[in-house]
């Protein structure tokens, strides 16, 4: 967790060059993430890219590629990346009525992941995950303006306000 918001700070200060009102507004958020989460030691095997676009299906099989980004870490970075990227697609392609589907996509991930580890979805592991999903959203932010690329930060900036909208923050 400290690596990654160290690495966010970097990329802030880079922006800030190019758009000084969003770095601060990212900077701002990024300051109440890192304000109500604490890291863990508790680290696993972890795929380090893990998005909706890393798994392949074949009829009844499922398949996960793309390894360059193997590491440890907290089991919550990898599950709240992929929810964060589901959260940008439904905020790319809904409508102003269609608010809830991106919470409702994370509720049946996390419901689906706790089913097939038999694991309990506890309200820390939520939290947690909902940390991560959150990095990652201003992450994705931040590289698309590095990237030139306006309309794909808006789209993480709506993805992060419906997150925060649905959590209460």
């Amino acid at each position: 967790l400290e690596r990654e918001i160290a690495g966010l700070r970097d990329e802030l200060r880079f922006l800030e060059r190019l758009d000084s009102l969003l770095a601060a507004r990212l900077s701002r958020r990024l300051s109440r993430i890192v304000d109500s989460a604490a890291g863990t030691d508790r680290l696993v095997f972890s795929h380090g890219d893990f998005t909706p676009s890393q798994i392949l299906f074949d009829e009844s099989h499922v398949g996960l590629i793309d390894f360059d980004n193997l590491c440890e870490a907290e089991l919550e970075m990898d599950l709240g990346q992929f929810c964060a990227y589901l959260g940008a697609a439904v905020a790319k392609t809904e409508s102003a009525g269609n608010g809830d589907l991106g919470a409702e996509l994370r509720q049946r991930f996390l419901g689906s992941y706790a089913k097939a580890t038999q694991a309990p979805l506890s309200s820390e592991l939520k939290f947690r995950v909902g940390t991560y999903e959150r990095l990652s959203l201003v992450r994705m932010a931040v590289r698309a303006w590095r990237q030139l690329k306006p309309a794909r930060a808006s789209v993480a900036l709506r993805a992060l306000d419906h997150f925060e909208l649905s959590a209460g923050m």
